[in-house]
């Protein structure tokens, strides 16, 4: 069988389209998909190079078409194009590989969800935070000795920041994941092939 490339997969984000997009009338549910170990069947099967990538391919995992044998049937005519074109596999590779694969886990919550962020802590501590940064520098003009409450006091402030920065980094990532999809969808249609200017049609 096929080996498991060896990368990170974070299961709960790799969900995120399948969980966020509109579903098909099949799917295969949570309590399916673990029982047949899908998760290990995924892993194997996964060749991505961008996280839109590694979604979609889980949401077509979870979503499989029975009934659509015409869509079915396009899927198999895309793949045996990709596999005996060799130049259109290169170019579709060498443009996919452009792409940031260490970001784009948020865009399908900029685009299917609702991005909110509750704040980590009450916002009075962050005002009070920022008046007491603004302000420390003053205390070194009455002693030196108030120079660790200063350092303590910039501690605290970039404990907040970067407890902020984490909850928030994935929605400024999935704008910059979008804006990296759309340089490289153009891209992808400057490529003359038959094969993807059906797929980009859609």
């Amino acid at each position: 069988g096929l080996e498991e490339l060896d990368k990170e997969r974070n299961y709960k984000e790799i969900s995120g389209l399948f969980e966020l997009a509109p579903q098909t009338d099949m799917v295969i549910d949570d309590r399916t998909w673990h029982d047949l170990n899908m998760d290990i069947v995924f892993s194997r099967v996964d060749r991505t190079f961008t996280w839109p990538g590694i979604q979609r391919l889980y949401q077509l995992m979870r979503s499989p078409e029975i009934k659509n044998v015409g869509k079915i049937g396009e899927r198999t005519a895309m793949i045996s194009d990709l596999q005996t074109d060799s130049k259109l596999r290169e170019d579709v590779q060498v443009i996919l590989s452009k792409m940031d694969a260490r970001v784009g886990s948020g865009l399908c919550t900029l685009l299917w969800g609702n991005p909110e962020v509750d704040p980590v802590h009450p916002l009075w501590l962050y005002r009070i935070m920022f008046v007491l940064a603004l302000l420390s520098p003053l205390l070194l003009l009455v002693s030196v000795r108030y120079t660790i409450a200063m350092l303590f006091i910039f501690q605290v402030n970039m404990y907040l920041h970067f407890k902020v920065q984490k909850r928030i980094r994935s929605h400024f990532e999935g704008v910059r994941s979008l804006r990296q999809l759309m340089s490289i969808s153009r891209k992808m249609a400057g490529i003359r092939s038959e094969c993807l200017e059906k797929l980009l049609s859609k």
